[in-house]
């Protein structure tokens, strides 16, 4: 009996630590990472693309992205808290899904991807 009352005690101790340690910190010093701004516009043949999501990728497999708006205008997100991304060279990926595409019975399928490399600067 001391023994399960030790483990389920042990446990509950572990669980709070590990729901402490996964909390999003509301003053993260983002000042040591070497973010810059990043927003534009997406068209297509002429007109603004509303919904489509913009990457800036990484070779090492880390992006910022953004949404693009009623305008086709977005902003990259470094995170959920804080826009931006990290300098260096990106691949550049837009991604848009259009309802007109999508087969009968499904909701949607991938309508386009476009990829190119671009450098984020100061």
């Amino acid at each position: 009996m001391i023994v399960n009352r030790c483990s389920v005690s042990l446990c509950l101790l572990s669980c709070l630590l590990l729901a402490a340690g996964c909390g999003g910190s509301i003053d993260a010093d983002y000042s040591k990472l070497d973010l810059v701004d990043v927003s534009g516009t997406v068209t297509l043949d002429g007109q603004p693309l509303s919904g489509a999501t913009v990457a800036f990728e990484a070779p090492d497999r880390t992006f910022s992205s953004g949404v693009t708006d009623a305008g086709g205008n977005f902003t990259l997100m470094f995170n959920t808290e804080k826009s931006g991304c990290l300098t260096g060279q990106k691949t550049v990926r837009i991604k848009f899904v259009s309802d007109s595409e999508a087969p009968e019975g499904e909701t949607e399928i991938e309508g386009a991807e476009k990829s190119s490399t671009a450098s984020a600067q100061k």
